[in-house]
Formats: structure tokens, sequence, C-alpha cells
């Protein structure tokens, strides 16, 4: 059979930069590669995702050993796909695309006329085209049953992040709570800190009160 694995894995380490050093090893003892590789650096957390294609064989190998030193597993997930089938119908209808092709090429042969020969071209070059699709699907497939990809993504959290996961409703909603309260006294420190700025609205707002009330006086003498 032909399979097709993916997996998906987050972890926690303590340095981002220490294990991507010692992974570079990992991957290397496996005979993968990485295919892609994305950094971020916010200010919650230094992160990098990457996609480790492996050779089937090795795949539950290098699974396992991703996980080392302080690292921490937050998710995990395996996937695989039996396209057995698909190589089956795709080999099936090429070698038919082929046949046709064969045939036609024939005919063009036995065209008589200019008008024939642009015909029976027209329907080569589309039965080519369509021959080419076939081969490009066949090889993709071919490809990802003979590698698998696992997606790693691992990061260092900074101080203060906390990773929640996959929540209920209840503990998202005890979060929310949290986070208004955390956003409530940030709010009211930002307040305070700008004092300078409602001192000069009340001394303004004096002034104007004092003036108006002056100004009354005036017209009432």
């Amino acid at each position: 059979k032909k399979i097709i694995k993916n997996a998906n894995v987050l972890l926690e380490v303590k340095n981002n930069n220490d294990y991507a050093q010692k992974l570079k090893g990992i991957i290397k003892k496996h005979g993968a590669f990485v295919s892609k590789e994305d950094n971020y650096n916010t200010e919650e957390k230094i992160e990098t995702v990457m996609s480790i294609r492996v050779p089937v064989a090795e795949f539950d190998g290098l699974i396992n050993e991703l996980i080392f030193d302080d690292a921490r597993q937050l998710e995990r997930s395996v996937t695989s796909e039996d396209v057995t089938g698909q190589m089956i119908d795709v080999k099936a209808r090429l070698g038919a695309k082929k046949a046709m092709r064969e045939k036609y090429l024939e005919f063009l042969k036995q065209g008589k006329t200019v008008e024939d020969v642009l015909r029976v071209q027209a329907e080569i070059n589309n039965i080519q085209e369509q021959i080419e699709s076939a081969e490009s699907r066949l090889a993709y497939l071919s490809n990802q049953t003979q590698y698998s990809t696992i997606t790693l993504t691992y990061f260092e959290p900074k101080a203060g992040y906390e990773y929640y996961g996959k929540q209920s409703f209840g503990s998202r909603v005890a979060h929310a709570f949290l986070d208004g309260g955390k956003w409530f006294v940030g709010l009211f420190i930002a307040i305070i800190t700008i004092w300078p700025f409602w001192l000069a609205i009340a001394i303004i707002w004096f002034v104007v009160k004092q003036y108006r009330k002056n100004k009354t006086i005036k017209k009432n003498v």
C-alpha cells in the first residue's frame, strides 16, 4: 500500500537557539531535511515553525526524538492517508492517454490535407497536456509516499506568557475575566500616568468657568 503520513507537533523549549542546534543533528541522523522554516520573535515568545521531510521508514524514529532536554510536548497529531487507489487510477489513465496519443500520431502520418493535419495535431497537443498533468500528479503522490511531513513548532516563552492550548468554555471564560482585569489595571495606570494632562484640563475648565462668571456679573452691573 501507498500511505501518506503527516504529523503536527508543538513543543515548549527552554532555549530556542539551543534546541535548534541539537535538532539539526537529529534531522540529519534520520536522513531528513527541512523544506521550509519560519522564525518569529514577538513580545510573548520566540517561535520557530518548520516543515521536515523524512523518509517513511524514519518517520516514527524522528518524531519520537523531537522531545529532548527540557522540551515539553504540548500538542501532537498524526494522520495517514491511503493513496494506493489514486495511484492505480492515475497510472491506468496515463497508460490509456499514451495509447491514444500513439493512435493520433498514426493519423497524423496519414493526413492528406492541411486541415486534417492541424485538427489531429490539436488533439495530440490536448492529449499531451493531459499526460503531463497525470505524470505530475503521479510524481507528487510517489514523492509524498516516500517522504512523510512533520510540521514542527517550538517556542521559548518570554516572561509572563502561558500556553493555554485548547480550552473548555469555562476555562476560556475564566481567562477572559483575568485578561479583562489585567486590561482594566493597565488602563487605570495609563490614566494616572498622564496626570499632567488631566491637571491642564482642570485648569482650563476653571479659567473658562471664572471668565464666564465674571462676564455674567459685568452684564448685571
